[in-house]
């Protein structure tokens, strides 16, 4: 026995989601301290900062080199937390 989850495992899609809260949960405090800045998308200004697609998440925040340095920081400590890497070609 191994550690680690095949491609295919059934358990990798809830696994996913499990850990994109968590990640969702940090942009969300980093957002609402002021430290990311959020996109405002339509007529009512809904307020979008990532984008969840089967096991890619793209996000999405202001143009400004604070956004880009919040967003590393937040990638980084997401990558010590549950040990999974970022690939940052994509």
């Amino acid at each position: 026995m191994g550690k680690g989850l095949r491609q295919g495992d059934p358990l990798a899609p809830f696994l996913f989601l499990v850990v994109a809260e968590g990640l969702e949960g940090v942009v969300k405090q980093s957002v609402s301290k002021g430290i990311l800045q959020s996109v405002e998308v339509g007529e009512n200004k809904v307020k979008v900062n990532m984008l969840h697609y089967v096991d890619d998440t793209m996000f999405l925040c202001k143009n400004s080199i604070q956004n880009v340095m919040a967003l590393e920081a937040i990638l980084c400590y997401f990558e010590l937390a549950p040990g999974l890497k970022v690939n940052c070609k994509k």
